[in-house]
Formats: C-alpha cells, sequence, structure tokens
C-alpha cells in the first residue's frame, strides 16, 4: 500500500482481498465486458493496439460463465485462482 500500486484501484480492491467484501465497486462483470467489447470495437476500427483490453475481455467472459453476469467485477479474484 505504500509502494507504486497504490491508488484508487488498489482501494477498491483490497476490501475484496481482505474481507471478500464488493462494496468497493458495485460493477458486475457482465456491464465491464460490454464496455470493454465497445472499446475492443473502436481500438480494432482504428487499427490501434488493444491486445491487454482483448485478454481483460476474454477474462471477463471467463468470470461469466463460471459465476454468472450478475457477479461483480472484484469476484474475478475467485477467477484467477
Amino acid at each position: 500500500a505504500k509502494g507504486g500500486g497504490n491508488g484508487v484501484a488498489l482501494e477498491r480492491v483490497k476490501p475484496k482481498l481482505l474481507t471478500g467484501d464488493t462494496a468497493s465497486l458495485k460493477f458486475s462483470m457482465a456491464n465491464a465486458k460490454k464496455d470493454l467489447g465497445y472499446y475492443n470495437d473502436m481500438a480494432e476500427q482504428s487499427s490501434s493496439s488493444h491486445g491487454i483490453a482483448q485478454a481483460v475481455e476474454k477474462l471477463l467472459g471467463q468470470g461469466i460463465d463460471a459465476f454468472g453476469p450478475d457477479r461483480m467485477v472484484l469476484d474475478l479474484v475467485e477467477a484467477l485462482r
């Protein structure tokens, strides 16, 4: 928390990692995948690099397959185990 990773993103993920609480980021995997899909489409149409975004979109799809579309993005912690 005192290093380079400290910031808003870590503060939102930390409750999930420490206690399992997802209240710090109420955003479903389905919504995140939809939004990232828009980004990937735009990047592809403009011939921009978007390999990381494609990988994250794939991970969100795996999370949806494993847990359902209404689970919170922070629940990806379980999908990564």
